[in-house]
């Protein structure tokens, strides 16, 4: 079932600038699909993502991403 929800989601962020995500294994997923399409969407983690438009990311305790 989370696997429809990952094609669907990469889907629909293939029209967009970026990618974001906290997981590793949709990041990679992504970049792979992405590269092999020519998609010009650019995947980032979440932190990588923070750190790239220079904002100070405070990690929140996991039951706060749910």
């Amino acid at each position: 079932r989370s696997g429809y929800y990952d094609n669907d989601h990469l889907s629909f962020a293939s029209k967009c600038t970026y990618f974001v995500t906290t997981d590793t294994v949709l990041y990679e997923k992504a970049k792979e699909i992405y590269e092999f399409l020519g998609i010009s969407t650019t995947p980032f983690l979440l932190d990588e993502f923070m750190n790239t438009l220079g904002i100070v990311w405070f990690y929140l305790e996991e039951n706060h991403f749910a």
